[in-house]
C-alpha cells in the first residue's frame, strides 16, 4: 500500500490552519524566491550564449561541421558535471554547490565571447556546460528542498522560471545587438546582471533538508542507482529527446517536408516553448489537484498526439498547433519526474537528480542525431512520429512515480 501512495500531497492545504499557513509561507518564501532565481538564471545563461553562437561562428571561420563538433564539448561536459554532481553534493550540499557553480557560468559567457580558436571554444564549451550541468542538479535539489518544506507541489514553477529566464535571455541579448553594442559588451553586462542576482539571492537557498538531515546505516556505494531511479531516468531521456526534436527538426520537417516559408518554419520552436512555459506557470496547481501519475500519463498522451499532430497536419496552423501541444504536453513532466526521483527510492537525493538530469541531458544531446540516423532510412516523418509512441510508452510506466520511500529511511543531501 505505501508503495503505490500518491506522495504529490494534494490536500495539505486543508489540513493546515491559516496562521500556520501563513508561518510556513513566511518560512518558505525566501528559499523560493532564491530557488527561483537561480532557475531564471540557468535558463538566461543558456540563451544568452545561443544568441552568442551566430557571431562565435563568424569571428572564428567556423564551417557547420567544425561548428558542430566544437559544440559537442557544451553536452560532454554537461554531462560529466552531472554525473560528478552527486559526490560533491554529499560532501558539500547543494546550497554550496550552486553558489560556487553560478558564478563560475555567468563568468564563462564573457570567456566565451573571447575565444580565439575553435580549440579554446572548446574547452570554454566544456567547462561551461560543467557548470550548467552542475548548477542545473543542485537547483534542482534545492527546489526539492524548498517544496518538501512547502508541503505541496511547486516544482513546475521552479521549471517554468527556467523557460521564462530563457525567453529573458534572448530578448535582452536582441535588444543590446540591436542598440549597437558588440557582442563582447553584451555578453559581459547579462554576465554582471547575474553575478548581481547571485549575490543578492544566494544566502536564501536552503542549508539543509527541513524533513531529515540523518543519512540512514547501510551500504555508502551501489554499482547502479535503484530500478526505479532507473526508469524514471529513462522516461527523462525520451521527453528530453522529444524537446531536443522539437528544436532541432521541427523547423526543418515544416520547411523541408511540409514546404512552409522559412518564417513559419520557425514559429514551431515559438509554438512549442510558449506553450511549454504557460504549462509550467499553472503546473504545481494541476499537479496538486489530479497527481504526479495523471499529470506524467496525460502529458505524454498530449504530446505524443502533438506529435501525430505535426507530422500528420494538412496545413499550417495545424502544424503549429502540434507544436503547441508538444509543449503543453510535455511542460510539466519533467519537473514531476525529477521531483518524483528523490522519492521513489532510499537513493539519496543528490544522487537521484544527478542520475536522472544526466540520463535526461544524454536525450537531449543525442536525441537529435538519433532522430537523424532514423530518418535518413525512413524519412524524417516517420522519426518524429515515432515519438508519439515513445511517449505513449512513459504514460504507461507513470504508476511508479507514486511509489514513496517512507522519509525515515531515505537520506537526503539539500
Amino acid at each position: 500500500m505505501a508503495e503505490r501512495m500518491e506522495t504529490t500531497v494534494r490536500t495539505p492545504r486543508l489540513a493546515r490552519a491559516p496562521r500556520v499557513e501563513r508561518r510556513v509561507h513566511d518560512a518558505v518564501a525566501p528559499a523560493r524566491r532564491a530557488t527561483g532565481a537561480f532557475f531564471a538564471l540557468l535558463g538566461v545563461s543558456v540563451s544568452t550564449w545561443a544568441a552568442l553562437v551566430p557571431f562565435t561562428k563568424a569571428r572564428l571561420g567556423l564551417d557547420e561541421g567544425t561548428l558542430g563538433t566544437v559544440l559537442l564539448a557544451f553536452g560532454g561536459g554537461t554531462i560529466v558535471a552531472t554525473l560528478l554532481a552527486a559526490p560533491l553534493m554529499a560532501r558539500h550540499g547543494s546550497r554550496r554547490a550552486l553558489i560556487v557553480a553560478a558564478p563560475l557560468l555567468c563568468l564563462s559567457l564573457p570567456l566565451l565571447a573571447h575565444a580565439v580558436s575553435s580549440p579554446a571554444l572548446a574547452a570554454l564549451l566544456f567547462a561551461f556546460g560543467a557548470f550548467v550541468g552542475l548548477a542545473g542538479v543542485a537547483a534542482n535539489a534545492q527546489a526539492i528542498a524548498v517544496q518538501a518544506m512547502a508541503g505541496r507541489p511547486i516544482m513546475s514553477s521552479f521549471h517554468a522560471l527556467f523557460s521564462l529566464g530563457g525567453l529573458t535571455g534572448a530578448g535582452v541579448s536582441s535588444l543590446l545587438f540591436r542598440a549597437g553594442l558588440p557582442v563582447e559588451t553584451t555578453a559581459a553586462v547579462i554576465a554582471a546582471g547575474l553575478m548581481l542576482l547571485v549575490a543578492a539571492m544566494g544566502r536564501g537557498l536552503v542549508a539543509h533538508d527541513p524533513l531529515t538531515s540523518d543519512r540512514p546505516a547501510g551500504p555508502a556505494r551501489r554499482a547502479l542507482p535503484p530500478t526505479p531511479v532507473l526508469v524514471v531516468g529513462a522516461m527523462t531521456f525520451a521527453l528530453y529527446l522529444s524537446e531536443g526534436a522539437v528544436l532541432d527538426w521541427g523547423a526543418v520537417f515544416f520547411h523541408e517536408a511540409r514546404a512552409y516559408d522559412v518564417a513559419t518554419a520557425a514559429l514551431g520552436y515559438a509554438a512549442f516553448s510558449i506553450a511549454m512555459a504557460f504549462g509550467r506557470l499553472v503546473g504545481d496547481r494541476v499537479v496538486a489537484r489530479v497527481g504526479a501519475v495523471a499529470v506524467i500519463r496525460w502529458g505524454a498522451a498530449v504530446a505524443a498526439l502533438g506529435f501525430l499532430t505535426m507530422v500528420l497536419a494538412p496545413n499550417e496552423a495545424l502544424g503549429l498547433l502540434g507544436c503547441a501541444l508538444i509543449g503543453i504536453g510535455a511542460s510539466n513532466v519533467v519537473p514531476t519526474l525529477i521531483s518524483a526521483s528523490a522519492r521513489v527510492s532510499d537513493l539519496p537525493t543528490g544522487a537521484a537528480v544527478s542520475t536522472v538530469v544526466a540520463m535526461g541531458t544524454t536525450g537531449l544531446i543525442a536525441g537529435p542525431a538519433l532522430i537523424g540516423f532514423v530518418a535518413q532510412h525512413t524519412g524524417l516523418a516517420i522519426a518524429l512520429g515515432g515519438l508519439a509512441a515513445m511517449l505513449l510508452a512513459v504514460g504507461s510506466v507513470a504508476g511508479i512515480v507514486g511509489r514513496s520511500v517512507p522519509r525515515h529511511v531515505r537520506a537526503v543531501e539539500a
